[in-house]
């Protein structure tokens, strides 16, 4: 927006491209943000994590066997 805002005077199209172009940036974030969802089971939720945490540190040890994350 900065760009487009600086070269406005020059060629005035930049302006509006540089507006258009702060507001899907805008969208992306508002997108990226978004609710958490309030019907969430947190016990079920927390043991679906900590499976999936503990066959990634699995694959790990397979990839790079000295890794050790209790050693940490």
């Amino acid at each position: 927006m900065t760009l487009g805002f600086a070269f406005q005077s020059v060629i005035p199209v930049f302006g509006l491209v540089g507006y258009l172009g702060a507001l899907y940036y805008l969208f992306i974030a508002l997108r990226t943000f978004r609710p958490i969802d309030a019907g969430v089971d947190k016990g079920k939720r927390i043991k679906e994590l900590k499976s999936e945490i503990a066959e990634l540190e699995g694959c790990n040890k397979e990839i790079q066997p000295t890794a050790d994350a209790a050693a940490d």
